[in-house]
């Protein structure tokens, strides 16, 4: 190791387990800006945008993440999106699972922050309505 050179510990499964929220009004409603894992999961969740005006994203996602059953609505200010894909800190690609979400009245579902990061998704019945 050499000065300025990163040295992080995180664990192989990170068990979160964030469910049955309502999330709205916010100006960064939900930022999972950690590693996460296979065991993380966002799920069962509404997040709105409410009353708050310029909200660029509804989600930030930036580690390894399962998203089942969500409610994301009214992201529908001009460049909003619903989920902002990044890489994580070490800039690697997450294989996330998106399943069965709904996305309602948002003006992009997806925005990534590099190109390539939702090739590795693996998206099933999710539902969008514009």
């Amino acid at each position: 190791m050499k000065v300025g050179d990163r040295f992080e510990v995180f664990p192989p499964s990170a068990n979160w387990n964030i469910h049955s929220n309502t999330i709205t009004g916010c100006l960064k409603p939900v930022v999972l800006d950690s590693y996460g894992s296979e065991t993380s999961i966002f799920r069962n969740n509404i997040v709105s945008r409410g009353d708050a005006a310029d909200v660029k994203q509804a989600i930030e996602v930036h580690g390894r993440f399962q998203f089942i059953g969500n409610h994301i609505s009214g992201f529908d200010e001009k460049d909003a999106t619903a989920l902002a894909l990044f890489a994580d800190p070490f800039g690697r690609v997450s294989h996330n699972l998106y399943r069965g979400n709904m996305f309602e009245r948002c003006a992009n579902v997806v925005t990534e922050t590099q190109k390539g990061l939702w090739n590795p998704a693996d998206a099933q019945n999710n539902i969008i309505i514009k």
